[in-house]
């Protein structure tokens, strides 16, 4: 009886395992599928892979900074984060989750931290403080970013000595276009244009005094035949002029060369005098020469 019940467990085990043999396996688990992510329909890369916490999809500082335009200050001592894009401010701590909107304490969801050496912060809440709109798609893990238009703000004028400035300043980047016109003797009123596409006009006036070097006036427009701004400033005289993006990667900087427009000839009460007239403030050195006697100005 011993041998016959050993036979039947011996032959319950042989049929068990061919069930098991013949039962389909399961796969192994996949790997998730890489966060992706997309601004204003192009695809982002990043060094540091975006990750998902809590819920919130953290990505590196490089990529608001960049992508959305910001500017970015990493405050070592307090390890803090600044961000700025036209006049909005953002502070984050690390591993803090009160952040700063404009001098307003907000709660955040999940902290900003530091993986690998880069500082990630939640994509979300920054993209939506800089006014940006942000969607997640859990099935493709795919994030989009529609980066909110642009701005003109503001207009300023820096009379600098030697050279001025015009800033132009926008809430966010723009890819810009520059031509002058009329700088040929008898080609037409000497003009320099700035185009601006896909910009909102937020000046308090379209039209604005400039008076440095040869230009004396500008104006902002809707852009001829789409959509966007063309800044124009008029000129009294062709002027050497330099456009170039600012330093924190929004602003648009006219750099303007003054020039000697007349030299003049005549009496004061302390003797005789000449009088340099130049189309902006510069800076002046003089000397003088004893063979063949004379006076040297440098400007």
């Amino acid at each position: 009886m011993m041998i016959l019940r050993c036979q039947g467990q011996i032959a319950a085990f042989l049929v068990l395992a061919l069930l098991f043999m013949l039962l389909p396996t399961a796969a192994p688990a996949a790997a998730a599928t890489p966060i992706q992510i997309i601004v204003n329909g192009a695809p982002v890369r990043s060094d540091v892979p975006p990750r998902i916490v809590d819920g919130r999809t953290l990505v590196p500082i490089r990529v608001i900074s960049e992508q959305l335009g910001a500017q970015v200050a990493w405050q070592a001592a307090s390890n803090t984060v600044d961000i700025s894009s036209g006049r909005r401010q953002v502070r984050l701590q690390i591993g803090a989750l009160t952040a700063m909107v404009d001098g307003t304490a907000v709660i955040l969801d999940v902290p900003p931290r530091i993986v690998d050496g880069r500082t990630l912060v939640p994509l979300r809440f920054v993209g939506e403080a800089l006014g940006a709109t942000v969607h997640w798609d859990p099935q493709q893990r795919l994030v989009s970013v529609q980066r909110a238009r642009a701005a003109l703000t503001e207009v300023s004028v820096h009379p600098d000595p030697g050279r001025g400035r015009i800033v132009l300043h926008l809430t966010g980047p723009v890819e810009y276009s520059v031509q002058l016109t009329g700088q040929e003797p008898g080609s037409g009123p000497q003009r320099l244009w700035i185009d601006l596409p896909a910009t909102d006009l937020q000046l308090p006036l379209s039209q604005f005094a400039v008076g440095i070097g040869g230009i004396f006036r500008g104006a902002a427009i809707p852009l001829a035949g789409g959509d966007g701004l063309r800044v124009v400033f008029e000129m009294s005289e062709p002027t050497p002029v330099d456009v170039q993006r600012a330093e924190n990667g929004r602003d648009i900087v006219v750099t303007v060369g003054y020039k000697v427009v007349g030299v003049r000839y005549g009496y004061t009460e302390d003797g005789q005098a000449v009088l340099i007239e130049a189309n902006g403030p510069v800076r002046a050195t003089s000397f003088t020469l004893d063979d063949p006697a004379g006076v040297v100005v440098d400007l």
